[in-house]
Protein backbone atom coordinates (compact mmCIF):
# COMPACT_ATOMS: atom_id res chain seq x y z
CA UNK A 1 0.00 0.00 0.00
CA UNK A 2 1.62 3.43 -0.77
CA UNK A 3 2.04 6.14 1.55
CA UNK A 4 0.58 9.52 0.83
CA UNK A 5 3.28 12.50 0.97
CA UNK A 6 1.15 14.42 3.63
CA UNK A 7 1.03 11.58 5.91
CA UNK A 8 4.94 11.03 5.14
CA UNK A 9 5.17 14.80 5.98
CA UNK A 10 3.10 14.63 9.12
CA UNK A 11 5.31 11.70 10.32
CA UNK A 12 7.96 13.43 9.60
CA UNK A 13 6.66 16.76 11.92
CA UNK A 14 5.77 14.18 14.60
CA UNK A 15 9.15 12.50 14.67
CA UNK A 16 11.00 15.93 14.92
CA UNK A 17 8.79 17.30 18.02
CA UNK A 18 9.41 13.47 19.79
CA UNK A 19 13.40 13.79 18.81
CA UNK A 20 13.67 16.92 20.40
CA UNK A 21 11.62 15.47 23.57
CA UNK A 22 13.72 12.85 23.64
CA UNK A 23 17.04 15.45 23.52
CA UNK A 24 15.69 17.67 26.60
CA UNK A 25 15.45 14.22 28.70
CA UNK A 26 19.00 12.67 27.65
CA UNK A 27 20.43 16.19 28.94
CA UNK A 28 19.13 15.50 32.32
CA UNK A 29 18.54 11.61 32.83
CA UNK A 30 20.92 9.82 34.58
CA UNK A 31 20.03 6.42 32.87
CA UNK A 32 20.08 6.80 29.04
CA UNK A 33 19.63 4.01 26.89
CA UNK A 34 16.64 3.37 26.64
CA UNK A 35 16.01 7.11 25.64
CA UNK A 36 19.12 7.17 23.65
CA UNK A 37 17.42 4.18 21.45
CA UNK A 38 14.28 5.86 20.95
CA UNK A 39 16.01 8.92 20.25
CA UNK A 40 18.09 6.86 17.50
CA UNK A 41 14.82 5.20 16.31
CA UNK A 42 13.04 8.96 15.64
CA UNK A 43 16.46 10.25 14.15
CA UNK A 44 16.40 7.16 11.76
CA UNK A 45 12.45 7.45 10.88
CA UNK A 46 13.01 11.41 9.92
CA UNK A 47 16.28 10.54 7.52
CA UNK A 48 13.89 7.79 5.90
CA UNK A 49 10.87 10.65 5.89
CA UNK A 50 13.22 13.25 4.13
CA UNK A 51 14.20 10.56 1.67
CA UNK A 52 10.62 9.72 1.02
CA UNK A 53 9.74 13.42 0.22
CA UNK A 54 12.73 13.96 -1.47
CA UNK A 55 11.68 11.46 -4.06
CA UNK A 56 8.01 12.33 -4.03
CA UNK A 57 8.90 16.25 -4.79
CA UNK A 58 11.51 15.39 -6.66
CA UNK A 59 13.25 17.90 -4.58
CA UNK A 60 17.16 17.39 -3.16
CA UNK A 61 17.03 20.29 -0.67
CA UNK A 62 15.15 17.68 1.38
CA UNK A 63 17.66 15.27 1.30
CA UNK A 64 20.00 17.93 3.27
CA UNK A 65 17.61 17.33 6.08
CA UNK A 66 18.05 13.55 6.03
CA UNK A 67 22.14 14.00 6.72
CA UNK A 68 21.55 16.13 9.45
CA UNK A 69 19.54 13.52 11.12
CA UNK A 70 22.12 10.93 10.44
CA UNK A 71 24.57 13.76 11.41
CA UNK A 72 22.69 13.78 14.69
CA UNK A 73 22.72 10.41 15.25
CA UNK A 74 26.64 10.15 15.02
CA UNK A 75 27.15 12.85 17.40
CA UNK A 76 24.78 11.84 20.05
CA UNK A 77 26.07 8.28 20.30
CA UNK A 78 29.92 9.92 21.08
CA UNK A 79 28.26 12.65 23.35
CA UNK A 80 26.90 9.76 25.32
CA UNK A 81 30.30 7.97 25.04
CA UNK A 82 32.42 10.88 26.32
CA UNK A 83 33.03 10.62 30.34
CA UNK A 84 34.01 14.42 30.25
CA UNK A 85 30.58 15.28 31.71
CA UNK A 86 29.81 14.88 35.28
CA UNK A 87 27.33 12.68 36.75
CA UNK A 88 26.10 11.01 39.57
CA UNK A 89 24.09 7.93 39.88
CA UNK A 90 20.54 10.28 40.49
CA UNK A 91 21.72 13.37 38.77
CA UNK A 92 23.46 14.73 36.73
CA UNK A 93 24.15 18.26 34.98
CA UNK A 94 22.41 19.17 32.17
CA UNK A 95 24.70 17.84 28.70
CA UNK A 96 24.81 21.09 27.04
CA UNK A 97 25.12 19.33 23.81
CA UNK A 98 21.93 17.68 23.90
CA UNK A 99 19.96 20.90 25.01
CA UNK A 100 21.75 22.68 21.71
CA UNK A 101 20.70 19.52 19.72
CA UNK A 102 16.89 19.75 20.65
CA UNK A 103 16.76 23.65 20.08
CA UNK A 104 18.31 22.76 16.66
CA UNK A 105 15.53 19.99 15.76
CA UNK A 106 12.92 22.36 16.95
CA UNK A 107 14.31 24.79 14.61
CA UNK A 108 15.04 22.04 11.72
CA UNK A 109 11.06 21.49 12.46
CA UNK A 110 10.35 25.17 11.39
CA UNK A 111 12.49 25.13 8.56
CA UNK A 112 11.03 21.69 7.46
CA UNK A 113 7.25 23.44 7.09
CA UNK A 114 9.27 26.32 5.38
CA UNK A 115 10.17 24.23 2.89
CA UNK A 116 7.31 21.97 2.65
CA UNK A 117 4.93 25.43 2.16
CA UNK A 118 7.38 27.41 -0.02
CA UNK A 119 6.91 28.23 -3.43
CA UNK A 120 10.05 27.02 -5.41
CA UNK A 121 9.68 29.23 -8.64
CA UNK A 122 11.01 25.89 -10.28
CA UNK A 123 9.47 23.88 -12.64
CA UNK A 124 10.97 20.07 -12.93
CA UNK A 125 13.98 18.74 -10.30
CA UNK A 126 14.95 20.64 -7.83
CA UNK A 127 18.76 19.15 -8.11
CA UNK A 128 21.70 20.82 -6.41
CA UNK A 129 24.48 23.04 -8.14
CA UNK A 130 26.87 21.58 -10.50
CA UNK A 131 30.50 22.00 -8.92
CA UNK A 132 33.20 22.30 -11.50
CA UNK A 133 35.13 19.38 -12.43
CA UNK A 134 38.66 19.30 -10.62
CA UNK A 135 41.73 20.38 -12.30
CA UNK A 136 43.62 17.14 -13.16
CA UNK A 137 47.27 17.07 -13.64
CA UNK A 138 48.59 13.76 -13.50
CA UNK A 139 48.22 11.15 -16.01
CA UNK A 140 48.24 13.48 -19.16
CA UNK A 141 50.57 13.90 -22.28
CA UNK A 142 51.90 17.57 -21.54
CA UNK A 143 51.27 19.88 -24.77
CA UNK A 144 54.56 21.94 -25.65
CA UNK A 145 54.21 25.05 -27.66
CA UNK A 146 56.66 25.21 -30.03
CA UNK A 147 57.40 28.79 -31.79
CA UNK A 148 58.82 27.85 -35.10
CA UNK A 149 61.88 29.97 -36.52
CA UNK A 150 62.94 31.77 -33.11
CA UNK A 151 66.13 30.56 -31.70
CA UNK A 152 67.54 31.54 -28.35
CA UNK A 153 71.50 32.28 -28.23
CA UNK A 154 73.48 32.61 -24.93
CA UNK A 155 74.76 35.86 -24.21
CA UNK A 156 77.76 36.91 -26.22
CA UNK A 157 76.28 36.07 -29.44
CA UNK A 158 74.72 38.56 -31.38
CA UNK A 159 72.21 37.53 -34.53
CA UNK A 160 73.35 38.28 -37.69
CA UNK A 161 70.82 39.89 -40.06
Amino acid sequence: MNVTESEILSLLHQTFRIAAEHCDALAVLPARGPTYRALCRELQTAENCCRQVAYYRQDTRWLTFGMYMEGAHKRAGNWLRDRSMPRTHNSNLAHPLFVKLAENLRYGLERVEELQNKKTGIVGMILPAVKPAPTRTSGRLIQVRRSHGSLILPPGYEAAA
